[in-house]
Parts: structure tokens; sequence; C-alpha cells
């Protein structure tokens, strides 16, 4: 499947869209903030950016890094 191209803050927006969808609503992990996405080479399947790190509780780690697998698996990072 061919990965739709997005910008740092595009990815950011479906990052954070996803863990809102996968948290209670009011949980501590609804309010978590997205931190860097960086550009990568593209790696074994295909995806040419990393997400460093997040703003929010330690306990949301699980949470964040599910979701930004997710939306690897769809989207790219966009040549600036």
């Amino acid at each position: 499947m061919k990965r739709r191209l997005l910008t740092r803050g595009q990815l950011a927006v479906e990052i954070e869209k996803m863990i809102k969808q996968s948290t209670r609503p009011g949980s501590i992990c609804s309010e978590v903030r997205v931190g860097s996405i960086v550009a990568i080479a593209p790696d074994k399947d295909g995806c040419n950016w990393m997400l460093e790190g997040y703003i929010g509780h330690s306990s949301c780690a699980a949470d964040v890094e599910e979701a930004a697998q997710i939306v690897r698996q769809d989207f790219n990072l966009a040549a600036a």
C-alpha cells in the first residue's frame, strides 16, 4: 500500500487523534502532545519518519507508541 505524504504537523495531529480514539475521554493520556517528528532513511517497511518523545504522563508511553506505529503504516513525511 502506498503511504500518503503529510507534514510534521499533520503527522502529529494524526497521532494525537489516534491516541484520543484509543483512550477514555478525560483520561490522562487523552491530553498527550506529540514531541518531534524526525525524518529518517526509509525503514524495512518504507516509513521515513519516527517519533521522538511526547509531552504527557509517563504512563502513556505504550499508548503513544501504539498510535505512532499505526500512523507509520499509512503515512510518510513529506519533503520540506
